[in-house]
């Protein structure tokens, strides 16, 4: 005890410590000598401690007891057995889909490049022009049933 104090407790510090760690029948005799060492004092404990016989015997029994669930460890149990097949289900699912978008779009090497869509390859004209067409004319051409001005077309659709 001394070594691991680095004689940062007291002799009288750790006297009271080790007297604390004895057992109680030779606390009581050791105790009322405070004018030993601790060594001598050490000595002494283990004298009594030889000559003395076991006071106390401690009875061992091995139990066995078995566990008995509650019905709330039977509740969850029961659920985490639900989600469990729960989960393992949308897993299934999920490689089910995955394997579809698979087969879907096989792998051809180099990606295709995206391309605008028809409506958007011509050029449009700039507002202001005399062969601006409206946002109706643009996308539904002759078909258009409305029309914003300033179109190219507006004077047609008058006309008809």
């Amino acid at each position: 005890m001394r070594e691991l104090s680095n004689g940062l407790i007291t002799e009288e510090g750790l006297r009271i410590e080790w007297l604390d760690h004895l057992p109680a029948q030779l606390r009581v005799v050791l105790s009322v000598n405070s004018e030993s060492s601790l060594d001598t004092l050490a000595a002494m404990a283990d004298k009594m401690l030889e000559y003395s016989e076991p006071t106390t015997i401690a009875a061992v029994q091995s139990s066995h007891t078995t566990y008995t669930p509650n019905t709330a460890d039977v509740t969850v149990s029961a659920q985490l057995c639900v989600l469990s097949k729960q989960l393992e289900k949308l897993s299934l699912e999920v490689a089910e889909l995955r394997g579809r978008q698979q087969e879907r779009r096989p792998y051809r090497g180099r990606p295709r490049s995206r391309s605008r869509s028809w409506s958007r390859q011509r050029q449009a004209p700039r507002p202001g022009t005399d062969t601006w067409e409206c946002k109706y004319h643009w996308r539904f051409g002759d078909r258009a049933t409305r029309c914003e001005s300033p179109c190219c077309k507006r004077k047609k659709m008058s006309e008809n």
